[in-house]
């Protein structure tokens, strides 16, 4: 079988013509000219097409479906927020990291609204800023807890 457009024969079970991508019409199939019409219009012609391929679908290194994603920059600040926040949480950097994970968490993502999707790390950022809060807050409870001790203590 060869294929309606451009006349090569046709991969044996090929859904695709492997030199010029055109989408071969299923046998006993009456829409053989709009299935083509359709491929030619969804389907760039300049991507080649490896044979022997039974489902036609483009594998080459050229081909931009495959292409890898290409992903954005993180933001510093972002980054410097996440870590901050897990150093206070261990107590590497107590009160001191925390604090800092806040504040860089929302210029991060200050910045990252600012770049018009120029900068990623937007999950960083919020968990830096989470992991700031609950440690401030746990801060917080422990600190009024040994004043209420010392005060009971002092009372008593």
């Amino acid at each position: 079988m060869k294929c309606a457009t451009c006349g090569e024969p046709l991969v044996a079970g090929a859904v695709f013509c492997t030199n010029c991508g055109t989408r071969t019409p299923l046998p006993g199939s009456s829409a053989g000219r709009q299935t083509t019409e359709l491929a030619e219009a969804v389907l760039p012609r300049d991507v080649p097409y490896e044979t022997g391929n039974q489902l036609g679908s483009p594998l080459s290194s050229s081909n931009p479906w495959n292409a890898p994603a290409t992903l954005s920059p993180r933001s510093g600040l972002a980054v410097a927020s996440l870590v901050c926040g897990i150093l206070g949480i261990v107590q590497i950097l107590p009160l001191l990291g925390p604090i800092i994970a806040v504040i860089t968490g929302h210029l991060a993502r200050r910045e990252i609204d600012r770049s018009g999707g120029q900068l990623g790390g937007r999950g960083m950022a919020l968990a830096g800023l989470i992991i700031g809060y609950i440690t401030l807050a746990l801060y917080v409870v422990v600190f009024v807890l040994l004043l209420l001790f010392f005060v009971l203590i002092a009372n008593s």
